[in-house]
């Protein structure tokens, strides 16, 4: 094999190399934007009127216990609120466990509405799932506090 082959093949394996990382570089960049996008058209959600309205009709909602809570919640003008609001989170949860969403998108701007959220429905939606035997309701929700608490304990800085 001569020299100029040997170049030659070399001068080929270097541009695969190169292209190959590019390409993943450039894969990567792609995921990243289109995370972003994806979360600002949940950002955009989350702060619209209608969203803030229900957030704060089930959050005004004073209760003593989870069976008061319960009874309160299933009021159909209520569990209009709650169903929305649930949802939400149940979509956001489900965007940041299969990794579509990054956690750290959610507690840069939304860390203490989505905490007091869960915090203050746990017991209620535990109550739901035992009077409808579904023991998998608001399970995204409740993944979504899990991994934003686990995410901000190792992000002090984020602590809400």
């Amino acid at each position: 094999m001569s020299d100029l082959e040997l170049i030659s093949i070399m001068a080929v394996s270097l541009g695969v190399i190169v292209a190959t990382v590019y390409y993943t570089l450039t894969l990567r960049n792609t995921n990243r934007t289109r995370q972003a996008e994806l979360f600002m058209e949940i950002y955009d959600r989350y702060n619209d009127a209608d969203m803030l309205e229900r957030y704060m009709d089930v959050m005004d909602t004073e209760w003593k216990n989870a069976k008061e809570g319960y009874e309160k919640i299933i009021n159909p003008r209520k569990y209009k609120s709650f169903w929305v609001v649930i949802n939400f989170y149940e979509g956001i949860g489900v965007l940041v466990k299969e990794k579509l969403v990054n956690i750290r998108f959610v507690a840069l701007l939304m860390a203490g509405t989505t905490r007091r959220f869960w915090e203050k429905l746990e017991p209620v939606v535990k109550k739901l799932r035992e009077v409808r035997n579904y023991p998998r309701y608001a399970s995204e929700t409740e993944f979504l506090y899990n991994t934003l608490i686990k995410y901000m304990e190792q992000h002090h800085e984020l602590k809400t």
